[in-house]
């Protein structure tokens, strides 16, 4: 699903969400990984604020960061945005200590932005509905 319906992902839904497979490059002014757009649209100009990992079923929050999308990128293209299921390589500037220094843990990570301003999505019983 994508667009204005998309499937349930995770106890943050509807927020943004970003699955991290690779943390590429981790800077002082930024980060550059790889991983898929669990709940989106992912767009440039777009602010994750808090750091999940997986503990087995459950995602746990592990920190707050503010890491706005500086680029995307699918199959060495650059996109405005993703949606839920895409895969694509993001360029994140910000503070990344809070996420690469989680990242050499080997855990698996999500980046979840802020939640969506009420009433932009609704959870219709099968899946979340934009109007």
């Amino acid at each position: 699903m994508a667009g204005n319906r998309q499937t349930r992902s995770t106890i943050y839904d509807p927020a943004i969400q970003f699955s991290v497979h690779e943390i590429e490059l981790a800077a002082p002014d930024g980060i550059t990984l790889t991983g898929r757009c669990w709940f989106g649209p992912v767009s440039t100009g777009a602010v994750f604020t808090r750091v999940a990992a997986q503990d087995g079923e459950v995602w746990t929050p592990r920190s707050d960061c503010r890491l706005q999308v500086e680029s995307i990128q699918v199959f060495d293209r650059n996109v405005e945005s993703i949606d839920q299921t895409w895969s694509a390589r993001l360029r994140l500037v910000g503070d990344a200590a809070s996420i690469s220094v989680i990242g050499t843990q080997q855990e698996r990570l999500l980046l979840v932005g802020d939640d969506p301003t009420p009433g932009s999505w609704a959870w219709n019983g099968n899946l979340w509905v934009a109007p």
